[in-house]
């Protein structure tokens, strides 16, 4: 409500920077509650008043949003546009961590696409960025990113490494649902080199967490490791 307010302000102002900034606001709402298809409308307008003012930096987070919504709905080519244009954007404005997220978007749409190889190098050209930059939150995500297709790979060894170094930091941020994603991987390939212990540790902090964020769906084959 807040934010369709100040969206008529800003109208009946005339401000259209305001404007564009109230309308990817509220379109960022409307995607976090599931409306993707206001929430795409608000985005394209606001990328068109951006385009306008020819404010870069801010068309590189409203063309990440556009490229999400395609991609939720499987328009993966689409996606892809977005994401490039706005990866190429980033690197001439030297928005790093900006240039990650879209490196990594770019990793999990050729993981879609059946090509690990590339979505691996995105992974790994975000992972860099991130350690540099020092964003440990999202350092995580993309090791565990990284993880899943160097398992799928048989390269377990590195997956392993790159589960392990994600928990750690997610336990250190408290992120739990990541913490659930790496330790429900972690678990996985324990048991594939028979460390049996190390697989139940990871199940004995996985199942309080499953608990605790309402998956109880997923906890019962957690218990059968337990």
């Amino acid at each position: 409500q807040a934010y369709a307010r100040a969206l008529a302000i800003a109208t009946a102002l005339g401000g259209d920077l305001d404007i564009a900034r109230t309308l990817y606001n509220l379109g960022y709402l409307e995607y976090v509650q599931g409306d993707r298809t206001a929430a795409l409308a608000k985005y394209q307008e606001a990328a068109r008043r951006f385009r306008a003012q020819d404010n870069a930096i801010a068309l590189v987070t409203v063309l990440n949003g556009i490229g999400l919504i395609h991609a939720d709905e499987g328009r993966l080519a689409d996606a892809l546009a977005l994401y490039q244009e706005a990866l190429a954007l980033g690197r001439q404005l030297g928005m790093e961590n900006e240039i990650a997220m879209l490196t990594c978007n770019i990793g999990r749409l050729c993981a879609r696409q059946g090509d690990p190889a590339k979505a691996l190098a995105c992974f790994q050209e975000a992972i860099a960025i991130y350690r540099r930059i020092g964003n440990r939150v999202h350092l995580a995500t993309a090791l565990d990113n990284a993880g899943e297709i160097l398992s799928q790979q048989e390269k377990t060894l590195d997956a392993l490494k790159a589960f392990e170094q994600a928990a750690v930091i997610q336990q250190e941020v408290g992120d739990k649902p990541g913490l659930m994603r790496s330790l429900g991987n972690l678990a996985d390939l324990y048991l594939k080199f028979n460390r049996q212990d190390d697989a139940l540790r990871a199940c004995l902090l996985l199942e309080p967490l499953m608990r605790e964020t309402g998956s109880p769906a997923a906890i019962a084959p957690i218990l059968l490791y337990i």
